[in-house]
């Protein structure tokens, strides 16, 4: 399996798991559709590279996750250096 799509399920995995148990912090909701998007793309089952440059993980996480859930926030952290990355692949 592809590094960067088991990053993603990861991420998605425990983001999901964190907002499961923290229905109140809605900036998760954002971060998994985020991840979803990133895995989609990832994975070929999207083609659409558009919202590439506007995935924003890095920013929630250290907006607000970072408070809540270190280990979570840092995992999100590498997430968004990988949407970086694929931003600058598509060029």
């Amino acid at each position: 399996m592809n590094k960067r799509i088991k990053l993603f399920e990861e991420a998605l995995a425990k983001s999901r798991a964190a907002f499961e148990q923290a229905p109140y912090m809605f900036p998760l909701e954002s971060v998994i559709t985020q991840i979803q998007y990133l895995l989609d793309v990832e994975s070929g089952e999207s083609v659409d590279r558009s919202r590439l440059a506007t995935i924003s993980v890095g920013q929630i996480a250290a907006r607000d996750i970072d408070n809540f859930d270190e280990s979570l926030a840092e995992l999100l952290h590498e997430v968004s250096a990988e949407a970086r990355d694929m931003v600058s692949e598509a060029h």
